[in-house]
Parts: C-alpha cells; sequence; structure tokens
C-alpha cells in the first residue's frame, strides 16, 4: 500500500527556516508548498535545487494575469521542475489554455 502524501506548507520568509523543515521531514513522503514570501526570499535557483534533489514540489504563486505573462510564467516555473503550481481560474479561459 502506498504511503500517504502530505503537503506542507513552508509558510517562512526565511530560507534557512524551511531548510530546517524540510530537514525535520525527510524521511516523510511530503509535497513542499511554496508560496510568495518564501520564493521571493529564496528564488527560483533555491527552488530549482530543491527540486533537483528529489524534493516534490508545490509552487503556489497564484498566477492570474493577462494570457500570454501566464503561459511564459508555467513555462518558466515548468523549467524549476516544480510538480504543482497555482493558476486561478478567474483569469478565463484564454488565460487557462495558455498556461498548458
Amino acid at each position: 500500500m502506498p504511503k500517504p502524501e502530505l503537503v506542507v506548507a513552508l509558510d517562512c520568509t526565511s530560507r534557512l527556516k524551511a531548510e530546517a523543515l524540510i530537514a525535520e521531514l525527510e524521511d516523510l513522503p511530503v509535497i513542499y508548498k511554496v508560496g510568495m514570501d518564501l520564493f521571493l526570499a529564496a528564488g527560483p535557483d533555491w527552488i530549482n535545487g530543491l527540486s533537483q534533489s528529489g524534493k516534490r514540489i508545490f509552487l503556489d504563486l497564484k498566477f492570474h494575469d493577462i494570457p500570454s505573462t501566464v503561459g511564459q510564467s508555467v513555462i518558466k516555473a515548468a523549467e524549476l521542475n516544480v510538480e504543482f503550481l497555482s493558476v486561478h481560474l478567474s483569469g478565463g479561459t484564454d488565460m487557462i489554455a495558455e498556461s498548458n
């Protein structure tokens, strides 16, 4: 039977605090949710490093903008090897289509 997965919010404004929490949960099947505060504090290279080390990342930046901007943002997020990301559906069908 597969282990249940946990989604843990890294609601930190410090990369060091986030890394301490990640170290505590090292042996658990965790998906780490990274929001805007931590993303801006730690940067995309840090996010990519987590992904490259095998950590599963949910990038919760709540994309919502003109369709072409959201489309390019999703491409850049995919380059960070994140597993999930958030896109606001209120942006409409054109924006969602650009997100695919």
